[in-house]
C-alpha cells in the first residue's frame, strides 16, 4: 500500500510540473511574439498591408514589378526580411478600439531596372474594422506618397466597421 501512495503522489507532481511548465511556456510565448493569428498582431498586418502594395498599378510604375519587403535597420548596418518591424499598439480616443500601426520598407527595381527604389510602407488595422484603417506608401528619395487605403474620414464618422453601428446614423 505505501509503495501505491509514492506512485500516486510522484505522478502528481510530475502531471503538476508538467502543467506549470505548459503554462509559463504559453504564457512567455504570447508576452514575446503576441498572438501570430491575430489580425491585430504586426506581422498580420504587414502581411495584409502588403497583399495590398504588391498589387497596386501606381506602386509598380514607380517601383518596378520586381518588389520586396523588411523590416527596418536597428544599427546593424543593413536591412532585410529578418529585421525588425517596427510597430506601436495603442487605443484610438475616437472610437477605444485597439489599433496597431506598423512601417516597413519596400525596395523595387524601379522603371528602368537598373536602379534601386526604395520606400517606407505605413499602415494601421483596428478592431472595429475588418478591414486595414490605412496603408500609405512613401517614397524615401523624394518624400511623395501614395495612398492606396484609407478609411480614417469613415470611421471618424462611424460609416464603416463590423459592429454595424453606423449604419444607423
Amino acid at each position: 500500500p505505501g509503495e501505491k501512495v509514492v506512485a500516486g503522489s510522484r505522478l502528481l507532481m510530475w502531471g503538476g510540473m508538467a502543467a506549470l511548465g505548459t503554462a509559463c511556456l504559453y504564457f512567455i510565448t504570447s508576452e514575446l511574439i503576441g498572438n501570430p493569428f491575430s489580425n491585430q498582431s504586426p506581422q498580420s498586418v504587414m502581411n495584409r498591408s502588403w497583399d495590398i502594395v504588391r498589387e497596386d498599378h501606381s506602386v509598380q510604375l514607380r517601383y518596378g514589378d520586381s518588389l520586396k519587403c523588411y523590416g527596418t535597420d536597428r544599427n546593424t548596418g543593413k536591412e532585410g526580411r529578418r529585421n525588425f518591424i517596427e510597430s506601436t499598439k495603442y487605443t484610438s480616443k475616437d472610437d477605444d478600439s485597439s489599433r496597431c500601426r506598423v512601417r516597413y520598407c519596400i525596395e523595387g527595381t524601379g522603371v528602368t531596372g537598373s536602379d534601386k527604389t526604395l520606400g517606407y510602407v505605413f499602415a494601421e488595422a483596428s478592431s472595429n474594422l475588418d478591414e486595414l484603417v490605412y496603408v500609405i506608401v512613401q517614397d524615401r528619395r523624394t518624400g511623395q506618397t501614395i495612398t492606396l487605403v484609407d478609411n480614417r474620414g469613415a470611421m471618424k464618422a462611424g460609416m464603416v466597421g463590423n459592429t454595424g453601428k453606423g449604419m444607423q446614423a
